[in-house]
């Protein structure tokens, strides 16, 4: 099984200072915002972390990404940004008119760059700000129909006032300890449960790309190429110089016969482990010596991630069963 080495010059270059250059996108006025085509991908449930880099200076709700739609029979995906009270905050709607925000303490209304996330663990949902916890409420479960995901905005015109960068929707609960150490940090886009990735890198254009596995990338509405400023800092990391990712893998879906096939080209020992959007183990088997493997999914319907690890590395595949 091969692997393939992408260098980042771009790490090299900057080795002397310690830090990587990176980009953000600025939301002047309501009329600007970002747009992901629905997708499960960013569909949170039971265990998740979401993640951002805010700085802002508004007023009332200002949203950093939200799923959220409303009709005449109530309120449906998720909010995540600021509250008008000036602090981090997370919102699930559940199909009803009725939720509760869950929030925290520290002011990051103030213009300056501030680091804010949600992380749930299939009970609790933790906000931390700052590589800080500052509050929780209980968990309970969103209910999607057909949601985009809105970056900058929501469906209720709660537009956020200032800038974005690096965005992060985990499958996973992550520690306090876990956000704050790794919040200054550069990811390479492949890490275990990692679903979307934003980092705003472009510095021009109408579309922003997700740097995570999966490839959900996002169009812009009304923005400028001005609207790519420079963003926050993280320090150059040696690991992030290299990327290697599993080359030569292919996983293939029979969804007739429910027949889950991973293609590795070369015969070598390798671990595979499918997932549930929960974080539950649906099927793992390990040391496989076999270049062609089949087997069947005996799940029920919906979006399974299927991760390849062979060799220290790994590669993720996302898969869906209809029935």
């Amino acid at each position: 099984m091969k692997k393939t080495t992408f260098t980042l010059l771009a790490a090299l270059l900057l080795s002397a200072t310690g830090v990587k250059a990176q980009n953000a996108l600025e939301f002047p006025d309501a009329n600007d915002y970002g747009t992901v085509p629905n997708d499960p991908t960013f569909q949170i449930a039971y265990m998740f972390t979401i993640e951002a880099w805010i700085k802002v200076n508004g007023s009332g709700y200002q949203t950093v990404i939200a799923t959220d739609d409303v009709s005449g029979t109530g309120h449906t995906g998720y909010w995540f940004g600021v509250t008008p009270s000036g602090t981090a905050g997370i919102q699930l709607f559940d199909g009803d008119f009725s939720w509760t925000t869950i929030s925290g303490t520290t002011n990051v209304n103030d213009g300056n760059w501030h680091h804010i996330a949600a992380s749930c663990d299939n009970t609790t949902i933790s906000i931390v700000v700052d590589g800080v916890f500052e509050g929780s409420g209980d968990y309970y479960e969103p209910l999607y129909e057909d949601n985009d995901l809105d970056v900058g905005t929501d469906q209720e015109g709660n537009s956020i006032s200032g800038t974005i960068d690096d965005v992060r929707i985990w499958w996973k609960t992550r520690s306090v300890e876990d956000i704050n150490t790794y919040k200054d940090s550069c990811l390479t886009g492949m890490e275990d449960s990692l679903g979307v990735y934003y980092k705003f890198e472009e510095t021009e254009g109408s579309s922003f790309s997700d740097s995570g596995p999966y490839g959900v990338n996002g169009t812009l509405t009304n923005m400028t190429d001005d609207n790519w400023v420079d963003g926050k800092l993280c320090p150059a990391d040696v690991s992030g110089i290299e990327n290697e990712v599993l080359e030569d893998v292919f996983v293939f879906y029979n969804d007739a016969e429910n027949m889950v096939s991973v293609d590795f080209k070369n015969e070598t020992a390798a671990n595979i482990t499918v997932y549930s959007m929960n974080g539950t183990i649906v099927h793992q088997e390990q040391n496989i010596n076999d270049s062609y493997y089949s087997f069947d999914l005996n799940a029920l319907a919906g979006m399974y991630i299927v991760t390849v690890e062979s060799m220290g590395q790994n590669r993720h595949f996302k898969i869906f069963k209809s029935n």
